[in-house]
């Protein structure tokens, strides 16, 4: 069995620091998060122009002794404001894209619209 961490949690940390946190709490595996609502500060934008690119980035999980296992990509690309719902689907068609080039199998999502009621600003799943 593997088990990981979402990284989201370590935002605040460099990513070899994060993966060192993740290694340090026996833990083998990492989620990144690529997208949506959270912001992505251990996803580089060069990884799919540069091959370079993505090996050194897939060099700092191997350093570390960590498997990426997951590309996260949480937003609401149903969300009717365009501004919202069109960013979150092109996080997604690009996490995906990077999951490809990275050889990573999965691509964590969700779907959902705002809130159901006239004004609401949470999400209705």
């Amino acid at each position: 069995m593997k088990l990981g961490v979402y990284t989201a949690v370590l935002h605040d940390k460099p990513l070899p620091e994060a993966l060192r946190a993740v290694k340090d709490l026996g833990l083998t595996s990492a989620e990144i998060n690529s997208g949506g609502f959270v912001p992505e500060p251990h996803l580089p934008g060069n990884l799919l122009e540069s091959e370079t690119a993505r090996q050194e980035y897939l060099g700092e999980f191997e350093a570390a002794g960590v498997e990426l296992t997951a590309l996260n990509c949480n937003g609401n690309p149903l969300d009717p404001n365009p501004a919202r719902g069109r960013k979150h689907a092109a996080d997604i068609l690009r996490s995906i894209e990077i999951a490809a080039a990275l050889d990573v199998r999965r691509v964590v999502t969700m779907s959902g619209t705002p809130g159901t009621e006239a004004g609401a600003t949470k999400p209705a799943w």
